[in-house]
Parts: C-alpha cells; structure tokens; sequence
C-alpha cells in the first residue's frame, strides 16, 4: 500500500527497500546519467542536492534511516562530485560554508539529524492530529516533555518506541548532550 508517497508494509525490510534502498538506486542512476558531462565541481555539488538529496529528504523525514543507507548516499554524492576519483578535499570541509573555504556540499547524516529535530519541532509546535499517536505513546512515561528534560537510555524506557521516535530522541540527546552541557557554563 502507497499512501502520500510513503510505501506502507508490516515488513520493515519491505519498507526499506520500497522507500529507501529504491530511492537510493534512482540518485545512483539520475547522478550517473549526468557523469559524462563536463561540469564544474560548483555544479556537481548542486546537482547532488537537487538530484540526490531532494528525493531522499522526503522518507527520511517520516521514516529511520539506517547508517548503512545514510553513508552509502553520502558515497553516491561525494563519489559522483569527484567523478568517482581520488576525493581531494576532505568531506568535513567541503560541507562547510564559501566564506569559511568550504562548497556547501550536504552530509546526509546531518541533514537526516536535522530532519529528525525539525519533526520533533513541529512534534511541540503544531497541535494536528498526525501527532496525536505519538503523544498518547510518550504520556506513558510522563510525556516528551519531561523525557526530554532528563538523561534517558532508550532501552531502558518502558515502552518499546518505534525506530522512527528513537532515532528522534538518539538525535535530541546528542544536541543536548553537545550544546547544553554545565560543564561549558559558568557557575558564577
């Protein structure tokens, strides 16, 4: 069953191969289908985000990604920037800014992070009935506010989340975990 361009199926390897591992195969075509002509870095760099990354954005937003799948479109992308040659600027720079000597090339694993905190967002922001199951699940443990105020372990939780809500909160405690510590504030 499609339902809004999401592949639904009791089968998670089902489902990731519908959604994902099919998606994946059509950046690899689409981007290959350019290779032979003669592009500038700039415009290779652009092509992947409109070619590759634009279609990957849309099940990574309401479904988990595996690492496997992040680093083999990370691959795709970065391979077909170096036209599947040696890679001669590390990616951590490319990825950076043009003021700060960088290409503005995206890291999946980042933008999928960012997807996942912008859905927990929305999650808080927007009242709608497409979150109404989600915070019927996390009012078992007191609800997402107070799971976010604490330090959790997710196998430790009482209730068996999703692969989608874990990944959600592996990705909130790892901002929190970098950017929040008291170790980094003044006390007085």
């Amino acid at each position: 069953v499609k339902y809004l361009g999401i592949h639904i199926s009791k089968d998670p390897t089902e489902r990731k191969n519908l959604n994902i591992w099919k998606t994946i195969a059509e950046c690899q075509t689409k981007l290959n289908s350019w290779l032979l002509r003669d592009i500038s870095v700039l415009g290779r760099v652009f092509l992947t985000k409109m070619e590759s990354i634009s279609r990957c954005i849309y099940p990574a937003y309401s479904l988990t990604i595996p690492n496997r799948a992040i680093k083999k479109i990370n691959q795709i992308n970065f391979d077909y920037i170096w036209r599947k040659k040696m890679h001669y600027i590390k990616r951590s720079e490319m990825t950076k800014e043009y003021k700060d000597g960088g290409l503005q090339a995206i890291d999946f694993e980042i933008m999928d992070g960012t997807l996942k905190i912008n859905w927990l967002k929305s999650f808080f922001n927007n009242k709608s009935f497409w979150y109404h199951i989600p915070r019927e699940i996390f009012k078992r443990f007191g609800g997402i506010d107070l799971l976010l105020k604490c330090d959790f372990n997710i196998k430790k939780l009482p209730i068996k989340l999703s692969q989608f809500h874990q990944q959600v909160l592996l990705y909130w405690k790892l901002l929190y975990n970098h950017n929040f510590t008291p170790h980094n504030t003044p006390i007085w």
